[in-house]
């Protein structure tokens, strides 16, 4: 199988889009209409690249991209290796993520292993012709966001990741991510926290962690107020009363 290699089974691929300050959430099912992947992330790709022509050599200017939430999504997922690819400016870019789920001290976890973008460079060295290259960029044994199994992996500081070939070096920023692979539903279930987002106290939970009590807090509030509201307006009609007369 190649860098971009997928199998031939069917994916069904869902792309749902929150709030404005949310990202997309990836869901992908399996042939069987399974789920098996959900995800929900930022992320950016910074490359550098170094061109050769002849006797020629000099660093084309640094790239800065953002994966739009518009990017093309393709998938592969089975019991043990998800394959996730986001895909872009008319195919220009592609970012694959790769998930592998294994047994570590007799429970299995799951993890990114593997990282690859592929990328087409178009370069005007001798100022005579343009030459467009496919450059493909891949890093195994990533060994990244390891979980244990049935938990999503949620970091909302930045996560760089290095890609490097012998002209290419590339970062891939992840961020507000939660991820699961081999999810058995549309939903995040658990929640391991990044070691940064500790440091930092940062709690990002799913949306229904989020809104719940921020829901029962408003409920609070208006029931308060409706009673502080009852008492003026009764005691505004007992001041209309008439007094006692001896």
């Amino acid at each position: 199988m190649g860098l971009f290699g997928l199998g031939a089974f069917f994916i069904a691929i869902s792309v749902i889009h929150g709030y404005d300050n949310e990202e997309p959430t990836t869901v992908l099912q399996d042939q069987d209409g399974h789920y098996c992947l959900i995800a929900s992330m930022g992320l950016d790709v910074e490359i550098e690249y170094i061109a050769f022509d002849e006797n020629t050599t000099r660093t084309l200017p640094k790239k800065n991209l953002r994966v739009p939430d518009h990017a093309s999504v393709r998938g592969n997922c089975s019991y043990s290796r998800t394959e996730l690819t986001f895909s872009w400016d008319d195919g220009k870019y592609q970012l694959l993520m790769v998930f592998d789920s294994q047994v570590v001290n007799d429970s299995r976890t799951w993890s990114l292993t593997e990282l690859g973008l592929t990328m087409d460079v178009n370069t005007n060295i001798t100022h005579t012709s343009s030459i467009a290259k496919r450059v493909e960029l891949g890093k195994g044994d990533v060994r990244m966001f390891e979980t244990p199994y049935n938990n999503s992996y949620e970091c909302q500081s930045k996560q760089k990741i290095r890609l490097k070939s012998t002209n290419s070096y590339t970062n891939v920023i992840f961020s507000h991510m939660r991820l699961q692979p081999f999810s058995a539903m549309d939903k995040f279930k658990g929640g391991i926290t990044c070691k940064e987002d500790k440091d930092k106290g940062i709690s990002l939970g799913s949306r229904e962690e989020v809104f719940v009590p921020l829901i029962v807090a408003i409920c609070l509030a208006v029931v308060v107020l409706l009673v502080i509201l009852g008492y003026l307006i009764r005691k505004k009609f007992e001041g209309f009363g008439y007094a006692n007369m001896d």
